[in-house]
């Protein structure tokens, strides 16, 4: 996620755990010995046989939160890995990444149903998408709800309409589809890279944004200066910008909002719809 201050990775206990089981046990299948297959074979067999017995254990804990059988919930859990294409058995439950009451949604009975809505919605922006990066990274998106996931999706295409695979970026920053955080990325980026289109920039090295929260480079503050475009977005800006070619290129809403709703001080302004 992204944040104005680094991410405490792996804060809790538990999910301290579940980052060293976890990588444990693909570990295994990493490091296999390069000079004989039957190693290879048995380290790729050792390695299957952990993550499944920690996948297992991992949705039953859900299934005791949902209130429903190990079993009923094992089968839900595989229909989502499915509908997500995901390989089957790969896909864990990172407590890190969402809280277990969320997770417990995935292996309820109609998951699949529900969470295939959410995928059409966003495949049928972003074609490009991989779903699976976004489960593993941002799995909450596929709890949103159905018209506030469909108003992202139609912001972030909009906002990044010049990129060259809008999908392929979202699917690497999927907080693109939060529009206080996609204008933070953009306006910071355009403060530190002026000559350059921000999307360009971020489409040229996205991973930017994590060099950025490792060494403790905050993004700019954006917030919501009270006013609607004609689509029904509302507009967030980013304090603090000041570059002559923003000025040159603001159009007539942006220069009242900047002249009369916040006295010059915003020169970036950003599209975004409704939500957080």
């Amino acid at each position: 996620m992204l944040r104005h201050q680094p991410p405490q990775h792996y804060a809790t206990p538990r999910a301290r755990c579940f980052a060293r089981t976890a990588s444990r046990a693909r570990s295994v299948l990493r490091c296999v010995p390069p000079d004989s297959e039957s190693s290879s074979s048995s380290s790729s067999s050792s390695s299957s046989s952990m993550l499944t017995r920690f996948r297992k254990r991992r949705v039953h804990e859900l299934a005791d939160i949902a209130d429903i059988e190990g079993d009923v919930a094992m089968a839900n859990w595989c229909s989502v890995e499915a509908i997500l294409g995901a390989k089957p058995g790969t896909m864990l439950p990172d407590p890190e990444k969402m809280k277990d009451k969320d997770w417990a949604r995935f292996v309820n009975t109609g998951a699949a149903a529900a969470i295939s809505k959410r995928v059409v919605v966003l495949k049928s922006r972003f074609p490009s998408l991989d779903i699976t990066l976004i489960a593993k990274s941002k799995p909450s998106l596929l709890l949103e709800e159905i018209d506030v996931l469909q108003r992202r999706a139609e912001q972030a295409a909009l906002t990044l309409h010049t990129a060259q695979d809008a999908g392929k970026l979202i699917g690497i920053i999927p907080d693109l589809l939060n529009p206080q955080a996609c204008a933070s990325v953009l306006g910071t980026l355009a403060r530190f890279f002026p000559k350059k289109p921000s999307v360009e920039t971020l489409e040229k090295d996205p991973d930017i944004v994590r060099r950025m929260e490792e060494n403790d480079v905050a993004l700019d503050p954006a917030f919501f200066v009270g006013v609607h475009d004609a689509s029904g977005f509302e507009l967030y800006a980013v304090q603090g910008i000041d570059q002559t070619a923003a000025k040159e290129s603001l159009q007539d809403w942006q220069k009242y909002i900047r002249e009369t709703v916040h006295g010059k001080k915003p020169s970036s302004t950003f599209h975004v719809p409704m939500g957080d």
